[in-house]
């Protein structure tokens, strides 16, 4: 599968917030920049619209994703992404 995410919105009609590596690490810091879109694609591939996304989304998943410390680590499958 190949996700394709729009670098632009309709200011006129849609809303739209932006979360980026950035984001990633401010709460994983230690995090390379692949593991951190792996954080992203990860949320935006479950994205739940009762929670949304938020700084504890990040974290849970980075969490999850890469346990910080000896715990079970959780391999999401790789997705092709490419910003257009």
């Amino acid at each position: 599968m190949r996700l394709v995410y729009a670098t632009f919105h309709n200011p006129y009609w849609q809303i739209a917030t932006v979360w980026d590596v950035d984001d990633v690490y401010s709460v994983r810091p230690e995090l390379n920049h692949d593991q951190a879109m792996k954080v992203l694609l990860e949320i935006i591939s479950n994205h739940d619209t009762e929670i949304g996304i938020n700084w504890e989304v990040l974290e849970n998943t980075a969490d999850y994703l890469y346990p910080k410390s000896g715990s079970e680590h959780h391999d999401i499958d790789t997705q092709e992404w490419e910003c257009i």
